[in-house]
């Protein structure tokens, strides 16, 4: 219902720099008390995401009025106007902890990147902050990517600073004097957008 939704800002421009949803992480286990485990590496992975130059990224606040529930990855792109979300889910065994991880273009609902990470439990927050940083290290390179590919289908013409920026790093790991031609002329042509 309408009164269990965030209140939604208008869904970003598709030349806006690219915004991130980590969906609250479901707790597998039989143990409500884990729920706080979930809960803690939703932070986390919020926290370290923050770290990401380039993307925005939902406020856990905004995002925890999702918890609970099922929420399709197509949804948060319309009503939070995200390009990818972040889900995954907790699962605590005896002294076995496993936990999921995927990243998902929000509006197609398309899988990016996935990964599980199993470990003994012994100091949960160390735990916590390793997978937390190891997931944003992983995904950082994922969603440069996806981004690329979205903006090497434009015309250049058609490019916002955002865009040119993510051709011309590209460009910029080829290595060769044309490639660094290509990426200067391109950074360029974000500074022209962004003036």
């Amino acid at each position: 219902t309408a009164a269990e939704r965030p209140a939604a800002p208008a869904p970003a421009a598709s030349e806006d720099p690219p915004s991130i949803a980590v969906v609250p992480f479901l707790n597998l286990g039989p143990d409500g008390e884990q729920e706080v485990l979930a809960d803690g590496f939703t932070e986390d992975i919020t926290s370290a995401l923050c770290c990401l130059p380039g993307f925005l990224v939902i406020a856990r606040g905004t995002m925890f009025a999702y918890q609970g529930r099922a929420v399709d990855p197509r949804q948060l792109a319309s009503e939070l106007g995200v390009r990818y979300a972040v889900e995954g889910s907790v699962r605590l065994q005896g002294r076995r902890l496993r936990v999921s991880a995927q990243l998902i273009e929000a509006a197609s609902g398309h899988h990016l990147w996935a990964q599980n990470y199993d470990r003994e439990l012994d100091e949960l927050f160390a735990i916590q902050d390793d997978i937390a940083r190891h997931i944003a290290g992983r995904i950082e390179p994922e969603l440069l990517v996806a981004e690329w590919g979205r903006a090497s289908r434009k015309p250049s013409a058609s490019l916002s600073a955002w865009e040119c920026v993510v051709r011309a790093l590209h460009h910029s790991t080829q290595q060769s004097e044309s490639e660094s031609g290509q990426a200067m002329a391109l950074l360029q042509q974000a500074l022209v957008h962004d003036a």
